[in-house]
């Protein structure tokens, strides 16, 4: 049977950088880790951003951390 999961969502602007945190209570396995989906998420922020975005995807305090960095623009 599946239990109910939980996710938590932080976005912060730390300097001049967007950094938004997202936990869940999940499993992170390799194979999760090394997928087509975030090989192509990472090729799109070098694409967007150059060296400048960041994505980091790790096992976390009975779950998994994802944390996006992202230049901070201001709204004209």
């Amino acid at each position: 049977t599946a239990t109910a999961g939980s996710i938590e969502v932080e976005a912060r602007r730390v300097g001049e950088r967007l950094q938004i945190r997202m936990h869940n209570s999940g499993t992170l396995d390799a194979a999760s880790v090394d997928g087509i989906g975030l090989k192509n998420t990472r090729e799109r922020l070098a694409n967007l951003y150059g060296g400048a975005g960041h994505f980091e995807l790790s096992r976390n305090d009975g779950g998994v951390l994802a944390v996006l960095e992202l230049p901070w623009t201001a709204a004209a």
